[in-house]
């Protein structure tokens, strides 16, 4: 499955799964239990029946159990309890009343990945014990509820860090994190992607690598994913209308729709997003195509490639017009795509714009104090909300009496750039500080440019000229090992033509390559898959 935050971003979102999209039986199958879904509802026969109104669930596949909220007049006068069910001998047994009183509702379970607690949500009319409980397994089977917090839809996949919306106080309806050690939680805080909207029902998936929440912020209610990456919370992805729960493998979810629980595989549900990105163009397989063709890849200009922020805010890239002018551009993400709007740091020409792997800065090569007409020393803006800080100029370890430009950054700090007519160069970041930049060296080849350096510096991609090349410069990738880096390795004939491409950049996640491709006609943006799994 790929969880990629900015193919995610890019998707224009529509409803995913009404219950009217789905019109066959399926059976999913794992290696403990078999799920029914019968036209999108969960087990109907059991589960989603026409007696009872059911709602919140979660299917602990580990440990073969299914937990869910169901209100039934003829069961404990009506109130919501949790049932259970369990699947042995190659079926599901019938539910049973798992967690109740006869003066309380109780709804929410969530499993942790290990099974070993169930947390839930029991409300009293008194509120004064209203609040988020758990029970923890036993040899004999559960323990006693224990209150945890008072908190609503409180989820945690490692019993340690939890997420919760507050009913009450200052982060009322707001998505928060807390820590339990010894018996003791935390102070609540919240999370990066909250907003001034309402965003409640928080469910972190087993290997806390997304978020299910529900919010307006839209303007109606309805789920949304957020994807972590490089210890971030991704902007926000909107699902459907309902609230939305995962399984403890992360792998199926789980919602309700009119007092019946409907379940899909998450890869499904993506898959259910109607796949149209960036300005509706389709997503590349494995054969380059043009990106943004009309709005990015203009006849107007040649272009830079795009470098992307990791929570989606914005995309820049630049552009050289006919008489060689340089600019940045800027493309901003609020819920939608933004049209290219120019943007300069410096009042100079600028190029070859790159982002930082937590998104806080954009480096960029300017003409501002060069001894040439082109942009040839590098700099620096910070970015925070929305704002782009006074340009800073990369110090002397770094820029020289050469002219450097196109600079990627690694996770630890460390500046990879080109020196012209010289090489490919790194400057190590180290307790706060550039240090001398170094030449890398390639066995074979003359000349080296345009570095791309993963986040965490197991590969380098860039461009060089060699016999024995498709065009004249092709894009090459090199592996580190414990040596340094190893001999570059030609990305092929599927990315590399008799033309000219140059200029490798990837998606955020590293999933996606883009570069420059520069012919007789002009010079466009290209993109395709990208795994670097296929050069190891």
């Amino acid at each position: 499955m790929k969880k990629i935050w900015w193919i995610m971003m890019l998707i224009t979102c529509l409803s995913l799964l009404s219950c009217q999209n789905h019109q066959t039986t399926e059976v999913l199958k794992n290696e403990n239990v078999e799920i029914s879904i019968d036209s999108g509802l969960f087990l109907s026969a059991l589960v989603s029946v026409n007696a009872s109104e059911e709602v919140t669930c979660v299917l602990d596949l580990n440990g073969g159990s299914f937990f869910f909220s169901r209100s039934d007049q003829r069961i404990n006068d009506g109130l919501p309890s949790i049932y259970k069910m369990n699947w042995k001998d190659d079926h599901w047994n019938q539910p049973e009343l798992f967690i109740y009183t006869g003066d309380s509702k109780n709804f929410n379970p969530y499993v942790t990945e290990d099974g070993q607690y169930i947390l839930f949500y029991r409300m009293y009319d008194d509120d004064i014990q209203t609040g988020t409980y758990y029970i923890e397994k036993t040899p004999n089977g559960y323990s006693e509820p224990i209150f945890l917090i008072d908190a609503y839809c409180v989820s945690s996949a490692d019993f340690k860090t939890f997420y919760a919306s507050p009913t009450k106080g200052p982060y009322k309806n707001d998505l928060v994190m807390f820590e339990f050690d010894a018996g003791q939680c935390s102070d609540m805080k919240p999370l990066s992607i909250s907003t001034d909207a309402i965003e409640i029902h928080p469910f972190i998936s087993p290997d806390q690598s997304y978020l299910l929440f529900d919010s307006n912020r839209e303007g109606e209610m309805g789920s949304y994913i957020s994807y972590k990456a490089n210890g971030s919370w991704e902007k926000p992805l909107l699902l459907d209308e309902n609230m939305s729960n995962p399984s403890t493998d992360g792998e199926y979810l789980f919602y309700h729709y009119q007092g019946d629980i409907y379940a899909n595989t998450l890869d499904e549900v993506l898959i259910k997003i109607k796949e149209r990105s960036f300005y509706d163009q389709e997503l590349p397989g494995r054969r380059p195509i043009i990106f943004s063709e009309g709005v990015v890849s203009t006849d107007s200009a040649s272009q830079y490639p795009p470098a992307f922020s990791p929570n989606g805010d914005f995309m820049v890239y630049g552009e050289m017009d006919e008489k060689r002018n340089r600019g940045l551009l800027v493309i901003e993400n609020e819920n939608s795509w933004s049209q290219p709007k120019p943007i300069s740091f410096t009042g100079a020409d600028e190029m070859e714009a790159s982002v930082s792997k937590n998104g806080k800065r954009v480096y960029f090569a300017s003409s501002l104090n060069s001894s040439n007409s082109k942009p040839s020393n590098l700099y620096y803006v910070d970015y925070d909300n929305g704002i782009f800080s006074e340009p800073v100029r990369l110090p002397e370890t770094i820029n020289s009496s050469h002219s450097e430009y196109y600079v990627t950054e690694s996770l630890s700090g460390n500046l990879y750039f080109t020196r012209e007519g010289i090489g490919i160069f790194v400057s190590e970041y180290m307790d706060g500080n550039y240090l001398e930049a170094k030449k890398l060296t390639f066995e074979g080849l003359s000349y080296a440019s345009h570095p791309y350096i993963s986040g965490d510096e197991s590969f380098l991609l860039f461009d060089a000229r060699q016999s024995g090349n498709y065009g004249s410069a092709d894009i090459y990738i090199s592996l580190k090992s414990e040596n340094g880096f190893t001999e570059a390795i030609n990305l092929g004939e599927d990315i590399n033509t008799s033309d000219w491409d140059a200029m490798a950049m990837l998606s955020p996640n590293e999933d996606y390559l883009f570069f420059v491709r520069e012919s007789k006609e002009g010079r466009d943006i290209y993109w395709v898959e990208f795994n670097v799994n296929d050069y190891r």
